[in-house]
């Protein structure tokens, strides 16, 4: 991705099925989103998917005009003593290639 913030976009479905194209680095903003999003400038592209359509986790964007954007997931987790917890994976996708809307849908039905 560019060093100006100002030529990246963030596209995303939020938790209420509303779809966001965001020009990032221009004011502040925290957005919660659903199974994946999209940062982009020019031809360049980087797809995020962690799975949480069908979920209580948490998927956001943090981002202003200052900082680079921060991607984070939220979930609860609750352990017995001595038991594990083991967390959905998160998929990073570097392409030049506009993939279409859920393509990577089927990634939340992996389990490691």
């Amino acid at each position: 991705m560019p060093g100006d913030l100002k030529d990246v976009f963030a596209e995303f479905m939020d938790v209420d099925y509303c779809h966001h194209k965001l020009h990032l680095g221009t004011a502040y903003m925290d957005y919660s989103f659903e199974n994946t999003l999209k940062l982009s400038s020019g031809d360049k592209k980087l797809y995020v998917f962690r799975g949480n359509k069908n979920s209580l986790k948490e998927n956001g964007i943090v981002s202003d005009n200052k900082h680079p954007a921060l991607v984070y997931f939220d979930s609860d987790t609750h352990a017995a003593p001595g038991k594990t917890y083991t967390s959905s994976p998160v998929f990073f996708f570097q392409t030049d290639v506009d993939l279409p809307e859920g393509a990577l849908d089927d990634l939340e039905r992996l389990e490691f």
